[in-house]
């Protein structure tokens, strides 16, 4: 379909090549022809409870150059330029077209699936070797309301190398290490599980993801005809769900990296409304409150 998939010896299986070289020589092709078109942001810190919230907003400029460019449902038939490589049988790895970080790969399903649909072992085996072998944070916006731009399934993936644009995933690791199944600072909803390196080199490593998964969704109550809106967080050594009851505070948009406490606000001039909220108060009225009891001992309010 294209060069950089063809000339890979083993493009359909991803565990088996380097999907980040493969990535990098296309993010360069991409961005020579065109078809690779990134965000430029600026970035200024926001302090609550002794961390730093790195906040970005995009140049309004910017935002009537990409309005209206972005197809009904980009995915259908992925530009060529963007098609990194094949992830099994059922995904594709893609460059995001429209990247505000860089280095921002997409798995996306090549058949049409809803993106409110509960995910399967197949999609944990597609995103898999992107964790496994180099790291970064591994993230899903499960629903319209819980942050994603289109309904075709796609997971996303970004590096971790400014660990300071993620400030609350050290809480979300240390919190994974010791057992307790939750951050005790974190006033929203959520549901937290250790990875072991064991998860990672097991035969059924996807079965082993998509069963602590399915944990979490009972846990947070988003398991059958009524499940409700979710965001998912994975690294190496830990997994985050968080249930979610809105798309926005106060026109602040919110997505799965916004639990990993990085903000993007559409014009500067929401930077106050930020401020006056906090980032913390925004994940709060966003997320959904504990249930009377604490953690699984009844549906959230």
């Amino acid at each position: 379909m294209n060069d950089v998939v063809d000339d890979a010896t083993s493009a359909r299986n991803p565990g088996s090549v380097d999907i980040i070289a493969l990535a990098a020589r296309r993010r360069k092709q991409a961005l020579a022809s065109g078809a690779l078109q990134p965000i430029r942001t600026t970035r200024t810190w926001i302090e609550q409870d002794g961390l730093r919230f790195p906040v970005k907003w995009i140049d309004s400029l910017v935002r009537k150059h990409h309005a209206g460019q972005t197809p009904t449902d980009p995915f259908a038939a992925p530009e060529p330029d963007l098609l990194v490589c094949s992830a099994g049988a059922r995904h594709w790895i893609l460059l995001n077209k429209f990247p505000v970080l860089d280095h921002h790969l997409l798995v996306v399903s090549r058949g049409f699936v809803e993106q409110s649909q509960p995910l399967e072992p197949h999609d944990f085996a597609a995103i898999l070797p992107l964790v496994r072998d180099h790291g970064g944070l591994a993230f899903y916006n499960g629903d319209r309301i819980a942050g994603a731009s289109q309904r075709h399934r796609h997971l996303q993936w970004i590096p971790r190398d400014d660990e300071a644009a993620l400030p609350l995933l050290a809480g979300l690791e240390a919190s994974a290490d010791a057992g307790h199944g939750r951050c005790t600072q974190w006033p929203y909803h959520h549901w937290i599980a250790p990875l072991p390196p064991s998860t990672w080199t097991a035969a059924d490593a996807s079965s082993a993801l998509h069963d602590r998964y399915a944990e979490g969704c009972r846990a947070l109550y988003l398991s059958g005809a009524d499940a409700g809106a979710y965001n998912l967080l994975i690294t190496r050594t830990a997994m985050l769900l968080v249930r979610r009851a809105r798309e926005s505070a106060e026109g602040i948009s919110i997505n799965a990296l916004g639990f990993a406490g990085s903000f993007f606000v559409g014009r500067a001039e929401r930077l106050d409304t930020v401020q006056r909220l906090t980032p913390f108060g925004i994940l709060r009225a966003v997320g959904c409150p504990w249930p009377s009891g604490g953690l699984g001992d009844g549906r959230p309010g």
